[in-house]
């Protein structure tokens, strides 16, 4: 049993590294998102705005890949009031 999760983890490892899902590619993919968050935060504050800006999401934390149509999404936290 153990020997066929070991077997079964290794097909998958080489399958995903094929395709691209690598640790390289992941962190790419994280360093890319995280350098538009911090861009995107810093043109809202620039527009005046008192906004904490987040993006997450499939694309974000790199566990997508090409064609799979996965989406992202943005956290607007608005501190006006607080």
């Amino acid at each position: 049993m153990e020997n066929e999760r070991i077997v079964t983890s290794a097909t998958l490892a080489r399958a995903l590294n094929d395709i691209g899902v690598n640790g390289e590619t992941i962190q790419l993919r994280r360093k890319t998102w995280l350098d538009i968050e911090a861009f995107d935060a810093i043109n809202i504050k620039a527009f005046g705005d008192d906004v904490d800006f987040y993006i997450f999401g499939s694309q974000t934390e790199g566990t997508t890949t090409l064609d799979m149509n996965s989406d992202f999404d943005f956290l607007y936290c608005y501190k006006k009031g607080l």
